[in-house]
C-alpha cells in the first residue's frame, strides 16, 4: 500500500534514469541466455546493460540488480549498487518470490552454487569447439587459487548475521550409517531478525591427495533461529570422504589425516578441525 513503480520496460538508458532519479529504490532488471552443446562466449549480461545499470547507479543511491541467469556472469558495477540478486531462472514464480524478500516477508536463505568471478579471466577460458578435453581437472571454480571471485561460492546474505560457536569431533551416533568421522559445529542467530544460515564443510586433503584445494564434503541449515537462538549441526564423514583416487593403482587410498574447514562459504571459514582418521579405515 502506498507504492508507485515507475516502470522502463526497455534497455533505454536515459529513460532508465529518469526513472531512477524520480524513484526512490531503482530496480534494474537484466539477465542473459545460454544454449546446449557450446560455452556461452562471454559473461556479461544482454543488451550492454552494464552501462546502463551504472547510469542508475549514479543517479539513485539505492539501486538493486536483479539478474536472471544461467550460470555465472560478470559485474564491473557491483561496487556501486545497493544489492545484487542472482536469480538463476526460477520460472514464472520468480517475481512473486523476488517481491516477498524485497518487502521482508521472508528472508533470502539461498546459496551461490557456483563462484561468480570478479573478471572474464578468473573462470576457465570458453572453447567453440564441440571436442573438449577438461585438463583442468578440479582447478574450477572456488578449487582454483589463482581466480578471485567477486562473490564466492557457497555465499549469501539475509537480514541477520550469525556467529559460529565451536566447532569439534564428536563420537558418530549409532544411526549414522556409514559414518567415519563426525564433527559438530554450533551457530548462533547475532542479529535482531530471525533467520537462518546454511553451514558449509571444505575438507582439506594432505598434498598426496593432488587436490588444488579443500572442497565442499557437506553443508547443513540452522533452520530459521530466532534472534540470540542457536543450534548444533553435525557433519558425517564417510570412508570415501577421506579417501582420493590414485590412478596409477587405479584405486582408492585412504588418508591418515586430514582437516575440516567450517564456515558460510568457501571464503568465510570460521572454524578449522584437524581430523585423524581411524586406522581401521580402508587399505
Amino acid at each position: 500500500a502506498g507504492i508507485e513503480v515507475l516502470a522502463s520496460p526497455s534497455s533505454d538508458e536515459a529513460a532508465a534514469v529518469a526513472a531512477a532519479e524520480a524513484a526512490d529504490v531503482a530496480i534494474v532488471v537484466a539477465g542473459t541466455t545460454s544454449g546446449e552443446s557450446l560455452d556461452r562466449p562471454n559473461l556479461t549480461l544482454d543488451d550492454g546493460v552494464d552501462g546502463l545499470i551504472s547510469a542508475v547507479a549514479h543517479r539513485n543511491g539505492k539501486t538493486v540488480v536483479l539478474a536472471e541467469v544461467p550460470g555465472a556472469f560478470v559485474m564491473p558495477w557491483r561496487d556501486s549498487v545497493q544489492a545484487i540478486l542472482a536469480l538463476f531462472l526460477g520460472g514464472q514464480e520468480t517475481g512473486s518470490a523476488w517481491a516477498d524478500v524485497l518487502f521482508g516477508d521472508h528472508a533470502p536463505t539461498g546459496r551461490l552454487p557456483i563462484m561468480l568471478p570478479a573478471t572474464e579471466e578468473d573462470t576457465i577460458t570458453p572453447d567453440p569447439s564441440l571436442d573438449i578435453v577438461y585438463a583442468e581437472g578440479l582447478a574450477t571454480s572456488y578449487r582454483n587459487k589463482n581466480f578471485t571471485a567477486a562473490f564466492p561460492f557457497g555465499h549469501g546474505l539475509t537480514y541477520t548475521t550469525f556467529e559460529f560457536l565451536s566447532a569439534a569431533t564428536v563420537t558418530c551416533p549409532s544411526s549414522a550409517a556409514g559414518a567415519l568421522l563426525c564433527i559438530q559445529a554450533s551457530v548462533r542467530n547475532t542479529g535482531d531478525a530471525a533467520g537462518q544460515t546454511i553451514a558449509q564443510l571444505y575438507l582439506e586433503l594432505p598434498p598426496e591427495a593432488g587436490q588444488p584445494s579443500a572442497i565442499l564434503k557437506g553443508f547443513e541449515s540452522t533452520g530459521e533461529l530466532a534472534p540470540g537462538g542457536s543450534v548444533a549441526m553435525t557433519f558425517f564423514l564417510s570412508e570415501r570422504d577421506l579417501s582420493y583416487f590414485d590412478p596409477e593403482s587405479s584405486s582408492w587410498t585412504s588418508v591418515e589425516s586430514a582437516t575440516a574447514h567450517i564456515g558460510e562459504s568457501s571464503a568465510d571459514i570460521r572454524h578449522s578441525v584437524g581430523l585423524v582418521v581411524p586406522r581401521s579405515a580402508g587399505k
